[in-house]
């Protein structure tokens, strides 16, 4: 990532994070953890985009700690 914030998309139906929303924002994360040597949340958010390359990707994705990272650098 270029360090620019991603967007939140949710799923209309569900609420959850769309697929492609929460693998952006699980990269960014797990970049901004690396930048600050924060190894346990490196190591998360990489995990959580992992997870997030299958194809194709969930239409719906729901994390807690994801959306509670993603609420810290957006209130």
């Amino acid at each position: 990532m270029n360090g620019k914030i991603p967007s939140v998309q949710r799923d209309s139906i569900s609420g959850g994070l769309t697929g492609e929303s929460a693998y952006q924002w699980a990269c960014f994360l797990a970049d901004e953890a690396d930048m600050i040597n924060d190894t346990f949340g490196y190591s998360r958010f990489k995990s959580i985009s992992e997870t997030l390359t299958s194809e194709p990707k969930p239409v719906s994705f729901h994390c807690k700690d994801l959306e509670e990272a993603i609420k810290s650098w957006t209130e």
